[in-house]
């Protein structure tokens, strides 16, 4: 067996080795991924009898009656619905595109959903689409009527139906830039696209791929009929390799699987339910007693050289998901492709398929099996093979190294990495096989907050409210959810339309309960004024400040980290320094970077987040910080002008600083009053008609207090040491303007407002 592996140990053996980050299906007794998932877990079948009633008093009740009738079917409910107006579709053309390409799309937008990606919202990020679509029996059963009497175009039915045009409909209607390809090889369809997928991603033709696959037949749910030469199962059950199969059962459904290379998921933080090792597909050619018939040197050549290309030996494989179509013919050959492909391991492989369950689902099989495969990690158990009721003697499976899995088997995570096989093979000879691997553990965890940020969007009120409902029965059916990744994908995850519900919540408890109950606030995303960053100045600062940022906010952390290793490289202090005390904290140099630190952090935190404010003011040392974050900056020239700037005024003869809570004449009086011949003390500034502030030497700044007191006026001693703003500072400020000199000052990207002037400044004004 091979050991555990780390992203890492696998990226070391496969540097191409691909993620599956992102999923969605429509199948049989499964509407959704969840649904999926507990299907397999239920071990039930989604092949349902259909109603005869019904039937006989439809427009084909003429099929009941005749003698190899089947009246057995694997459908999908509401397979006739499509939200046109989501996608941009008038009602005139959805109704003209075939139901296998509008779910496709659908499937599509729910697999970068559950990626937590937004599809075309990277311009730069290259997404390459890789569909499979069935024959179109919409075309044929309800097009081509209307357009033997003129109702529809014929070339606009072309455009609809083709299978052709199904991934540069996805392309163009998510807005992705990749490669978009149809890849068409029967029931191996959506195998070989995925195996396409991984090539494309490995030869960095693109980012993101997606892989999307549907097999709808029009009109849905009618059964079939079945015939003694055919493949198809005579009373409706599929039995994967059981003595008393007679053949398979074909059914409908979608799904899509978002891939991308696994270095770049891992980098990105993307949530792995799966590693793709290796894929390999290959022809039977002539070597076979007809055209649809399998071959086992076809299928074994394959199932041999993805194990190469996934460095794995068959020793390490614990799970084969088999194609497994339940045909007398297929099944046995398939086994004996298998173990001419392994040989003799020295143990038994379990060995299972799906198609028991929701029935052959033709170009879409491949992804069905995979995600069965990623559902297995995850559940860490393999589900049961249904309808096996004994094993087909032509299998001669006690003389090869594998074992069907007739009931639940535990899959634990263990020592040893957990790997599968996974086979599907077209009628006409196109094979493939791919090796997956159980996704490594993530390493990181989002640090959590004492409350989050839920939103939810829609179009329109309606869909908004819909979606409120999907979150709450989402947060129903998930047991283990981390508050913080729910809430970051919520926000990050997902494009956001106008009409907009949010709450605040400190756990998925509390928020489940408030989208229960409606507790809501609504929105339309829109500010409804013009936003302001504002920039404190010395004074501001405190032992511990932004300590808490630090730990519970990432994006904020990394910024205040570079800014603080920018700040050292150019002779500042250590601004992740906690330890300080109050005393501490008053010291100039270290208050001013750490405040220029933590207000050019926040600003690029919120920018991150798409809070883009319409003006800046900074008031002293939060005006430098503003012209950083405006532009007029780069950010390794603010830091060595903030160093200098913090030195020069820490070098400055010591002084103080007051608040006076009075107005600018009574202020003036006052200063008058106090200053003395010796003396030096002014007016620093104008922060409000009542809050004057004012500064000086020490003894200055005593009297100052004594004659306000005399009048019964309060005042607030500034956490200063230096008397800023005032002629104390006017040595500093020439060795400021030195610095500030050598630097090179670009025009703002945003309105500034100065301090100095109180109006729109074109540059930076140092008004120290």
């Amino acid at each position: 067996m091979k050991k555990r592996q780390s992203a890492e140990e696998i990226l070391a053996e496969l540097p191409d080795a691909v993620a599956v980050i992102g999923a969605a299906v429509r199948f049989p007794g499964a509407p959704d991924l969840f649904g999926y998932r507990d299907l397999l877990a239920s071990g039930a079948s989604a092949v349902r009898p259909i109603d005869r009633e019904k039937l006989a008093a439809s427009h084909h009740a003429g099929i009941a009656n005749m003698p190899n009738y089947v009246a057995m079917s694997a459908t999908l409910d509401r397979v006739d619905l499509f939200d046109a107006g989501f996608f941009g579709f008038t009602p005139r053309e959805a109704m003209l595109i075939d139901p296998q390409q509008r779910h496709i799309l659908e499937c599509t937008w729910h697999a970068f959903e559950n990626a937590g990606i937004v599809p075309g919202d990277d311009e730069n990020q290259r997404t390459a689409v890789f569909t499979s679509v069935a024959f179109s029996s919409y075309l044929s059963h309800f097009l081509l009527p209307r357009i033997h009497v003129g109702m529809v175009d014929v070339i606009e039915a072309g455009l609809s139906n083709n299978v052709d045009y199904a991934p540069s409909r996805v392309s163009y209607k998510l807005d992705l830039k990749g490669p978009s390809v149809a890849v068409q090889t029967a029931c191996s369809s959506s195998l070989v696209a995925t195996h396409m997928a991984c090539r494309s991603l490995a030869e960095r033709e693109c980012d993101l791929a997606v892989v999307a696959a549907s097999s709808i037949t029009v009109p849905n749910g009618l059964g079939y009929l079945a015939s003694d030469k055919g493949m198809l199962a005579k009373d409706g059950v599929c039995r994967p390799f059981s003595a008393d199969a007679t053949g398979t059962i074909f059914s409908n459904g979608a799904g899509a699987v978002l891939l991308k290379r696994l270095d770049q998921a891992v980098a990105a933080g993307d949530r792995i339910t799966a590693v793709i090792r290796g894929t390999a597909i290959n022809n039977d050619g002539a070597n076979r007693v007809g055209f649809t018939a399998p071959s086992i040197n076809g299928q074994s050549a394959v199932i041999a050289e993805a194990m190469g290309m996934a460095d794995v030996a068959p020793n390490h494989l614990s799970f084969v998901e088999a194609h497994g179509t339940g045909t007398p013919l297929g099944d046995p050959i398939e086994i004996a492709a298998l173990h001419d492909a392994y040989g003799d391991v020295g143990r038994r492989i379990p060995l299972g398929t799906v198609k028991g369950q929701v029935g052959h689902l033709d170009t879409a099989a491949g992804l069905a099996g995979l995600l069965k495969i990623a559902a297995a990690f995850e559940a860490e158990s393999i589900p049961a093979t249904l309808n096996l009721s004994s094993p087909n003697p032509e299998l001669e499976i006690e003389t090869r190294p594998f074992r069907l899995v007739q009931a639940p088997e535990p899959w634990k995570r263990g020592a040893d990495a957990r790997i599968a096989g996974l086979s599907s093979f077209g009628m006409g000879g196109a094979n493939a096989h791919a090796v997956l691997q159980e996704p490594p553990e993530p390493t990181d965890v989002a640090p959590s907050r004492k409350q989050e940020l839920f939103i939810v969007s829609g179009r329109e009120d309606i869909d908004a409210a819909e979606n409120v409902d999907r979150l709450g029965a989402f947060f129903e059916k998930t047991a283990v959810i981390d508050t913080a990744d729910a809430a970051f994908t919520l926000r990050q995850g997902r494009r956001s339309f106008p009409a907009r519900r949010f709450l605040v919540a400190g756990s998925i408890a509390e928020a489940r309960e408030a989208l229960q109950h409606r507790r809501l606030q609504h929105g339309d995303g829109k500010a409804s004024g013009k936003l302001a960053f504002v920039l404190p100045g010395q004074g501001s600062q405190y032992a511990g400040l932004a300590f808490a940022l630090t730990r519970t906010e990432p994006a904020f952390a990394a910024h205040f980290k570079r800014l603080r290793d920018s700040l050292i490289s150019h002779g500042g202090p250590d601004v992740c320094r906690h330890d300080l005390d109050a005393e501490a904290a008053r010291n100039t140099v270290f208050a001013q970077t750490t405040l220029f630190a933590c207000g050019v952090a926040l600003g690029r935190t919120l920018g991150d987040l798409g809070v883009v404010p319409d003006l800046y003011i900074g008031h002293s040392v939060g005006e430098v910080a503003v012209a950083c974050l405006a532009g007029v900056l780069d950010e390794n020239d603010a830091c060595r002008l903030l160093v200098a700037r913090a030195r020069a005024m820490n070098e400055a003869k010591r002084g103080a600083m007051v608040q006076l809570l009075c107005n600018a004449t009574v202020a003036q009086e006052l200063v008058d009053e106090a200053r003395r011949p010796d003396g030096i003390l002014d007016i620093a500034a104008l922060n409000a008609p009542a809050a004057i502030a004012v500064g000086g030497d020490l003894a200055s700044v005593d009297r100052l207090v004594t004659a306000a007191e005399s009048r019964k006026l309060d005042t607030i001693r500034l956490r200063t040491s230096h008397a800023f703003h005032t002629p104390m500072m006017r040595e500093a400020a020439e060795t400021v303007s030195r610095a500030a000199g050598m630097l090179a000052f670009k025009p703002a990207a945003v309105s500034i407002i100065s301090t100095l002037t109180g109006r729109l400044a074109s540059g930076l004004l140092l008004s120290d």
